[in-house]
């Protein structure tokens, strides 16, 4: 041992208590501001319907009988499996495991400073710099829960980069690390580039025998991903989800995908301080004597890192983000703190250059507003958060938990909208048409005329939704999702305590039980009776067009010559 390291190690010992107890604090910190802020997501229950489906023995489907992958989230939506079983709420399990994942980043980073501190004999910070930009992150508190794959997701990045800049290197850290990618390649496609960028780094920047490291990553990623994908196709007859098809994940969308990566920077711009730093830090070694060690360690980190980031964020560009603030972009934060901490964490610079960077990471999102006030779409995005707490939140757990009961044993079929997929699941309807094609191959490949709101462009055909899904209820009044509803279908709504359903056909055996449970709604068998009663005084226009209605409605699919008839005489019809 050489004396100096001697001579450091109670420093860096001393560093380390003081580092770890910091670290508690941010770490508690964070943890008790993500709590209070938990929700989850209406995307979430999406994920919960094909994982209560999953432990029933139905199969990994959102509807019986159809085999469409409408989640992005396979290994997330494994992981909620268990709390069927358990008899744990699958929002309060989804949470956990997430907070456990915000968890697990925080500390994982902590680690990374402690052992690289140790390795270079470098300053250790009171608080490791990215482990505390991660705790305190206003942006990441948010989606440290949200009942989605986001927290998970981002911790198998960083326990990826973990392992593979780690000291030394082996066959065997290789392959775990490949693992890890391949992880985060099932828990969503797009992990498929982070595992590509760290493969190319591999054959790159790896010292020693880079094709035998890359080669045994690749064996950990394929050994995940190659399965999945022959299984995806065998199960459900396609390579890739249903969910690229129905978000046009193949068409770019630059412009919006800008105006979602501007929005996210209003918050996170000082995070981008790292890559002048790392450069700066470049410059300053080369000039002083002895700094080679320095630039040798910093360079293919910054480069794995940065790489990993600036690609993830160019694709989440390209796709035109998503309509939820930040979601998207939250992987990329802590590779991004780990570039500011590799900057300021080396003796190059001075120690103003590296102390006020590393405060501004932590105190800039503080003291700047969320870009997106609760409430307001800001071109195309808002804060998902505000729509799923307080009152709306329990008033769609009641409608769903009354329309359980008005539904149990019966085989009802609704179409949900955007917002709506809490109070579907809740309502445990047989069959559940997610409006915008996420779950539905059909809606998912419609033409697509114009841009609309991320990840929400198409919305259900009113043709396929009556004739070929015979629907029998929206959850929701039509209006705005559907504008020329009424010129296609009567106007009827049935209420049932708190529940408001907007009738979409008729069935007759359906609608009877349903009255029978206590469901409020008029018979249109005696509407029609007065109807025709008044037909007479009605011009031919008009009568053309409610027998229109009315057959979309009631008489294509129930046998009513009777009432029928009096329409067919006046219209001159067969």
């Amino acid at each position: 041992m050489r004396p100096d390291s001697v001579v450091r190690a109670p420093a860096l010992r001393r560093a380390t208590l003081l580092a770890a107890g910091a670290t508690a604090f941010v770490l508690a910190t964070g943890l008790l501001r993500a709590v209070s802020l938990a929700w989850t997501c209406d995307d979430a229950w999406i994920s919960f319907r094909y994982a209560k489906n999953f432990v029933s023995g139905t199969g990994l489907v959102f509807n019986p009988g159809e085999r469409v992958e409408g989640y992005t989230n396979f290994l997330w939506v494994l992981m909620n499996a268990p709390a069927f079983p358990l008899a744990i709420p699958p929002e309060t399990w989804a949470n956990v495991m997430s907070l456990a994942s915000f968890a697990g980043i925080v500390l994982l980073l902590a680690r990374r400073a402690w052992v690289r501190a140790g390795e270079t004999g470098g300053p250790l910070f009171p608080v490791p710099v990215a482990a505390a930009v991660v705790a305190l992150n206003p942006d990441l508190q948010v989606w440290a829960t949200g009942g989605l794959e986001t927290a998970f997701f981002s911790f198998l990045l960083v326990a990826g980069v973990f392992l593979l800049s780690g000291p030394g290197g082996s066959r065997l850290r290789e392959l775990a690390a490949g693992a890890t990618f391949g992880l985060a390649a099932l828990t969503r496609p797009d992990g498929l580039l982070p595992a590509a960028v760290a493969l190319a780094w591999l054959l790159f920047f790896r010292p020693g025998r880079r094709l035998a490291a890359s080669l045994a990553f690749a064996a950990g990623a394929a050994a995940l991903v190659v399965p999945h994908l022959l299984w995806r196709h065998a199960y459900y007859g396609g390579w890739l989800p249903n969910t690229y098809y129905a978000k046009s994940a193949w068409r770019a969308w630059w412009g919006q995908g800008l105006l979602y990566l501007g929005l996210f920077l209003r918050r996170n711009v000082v995070l981008l301080l790292g890559f002048p730093l790392v450069v700066l830090v470049g410059l300053q070694s080369r000039r002083r004597p002895g700094m080679k060690g320095t630039l040798d360690r910093l360079v293919p980190e910054a480069v794995l890192v940065s790489g990993i980031a600036v690609s993830y964020g160019l694709f989440v560009t390209r796709v035109g983000g998503d309509f939820m603030y930040a979601r998207l972009l939250i992987p990329a934060v802590p590779l991004l703190g780990i570039l500011l901490e590799l900057a300021v964490s080396t003796p190059a610079l001075p120690a103003a250059f590296r102390a006020g960077p590393a405060a501004a990471a932590l105190l800039f999102p503080f003291l700047v507003a969320s870009p997106v006030p609760p409430g307001e779409f800001v071109d195309g995005v808002a804060d998902e958060r505000a729509a799923y707490t307080g009152d709306g939140v329990r008033l769609a757990d009641q409608v769903g938990s009354t329309l359980e009961l008005l539904f149990a044993g019966l085989p009802v079929r609704v179409l949900a909208g955007g917002a709506e997929m809490r109070v579907a699941y809740r309502s445990g309807a047989a069959e559940v048409i997610e409006a915008h094609g996420l779950t539905d191959r059909r809606i998912a490949r419609q033409p697509l005329a114009k841009r609309g709101r991320v990840g929400h462009e198409r919305f259900a055909d009113l043709d396929y939704v009556l004739r070929e899904r015979y629907v029998h209820f929206m959850f929701h009044p039509p209006a705005a999702d559907y504008p020329g509803i009424a010129d296609v279908i009567p106007s009827i709504t049935a209420t049932h305590g708190p529940a408001v359903l907007w009738v979409m056909s008729w069935d007759p055996p359906l609608m009877e039980e349903l009255a029978r449970r206590g469901a409020r709604f008029p018979s249109f068998p005696e509407t029609l009776d007065r109807y025709v009663a008044v037909m007479h005084t009605l011009s031919d226009e008009t009568v053309r067009r409610d027998y229109v209605r009315c057959r979309n409605f009631y008489f294509d699919r129930v046998a009513d010559p009777v009432r029928e008839a009096p329409f067919k005489r006046r219209l001159g019809l067969p």
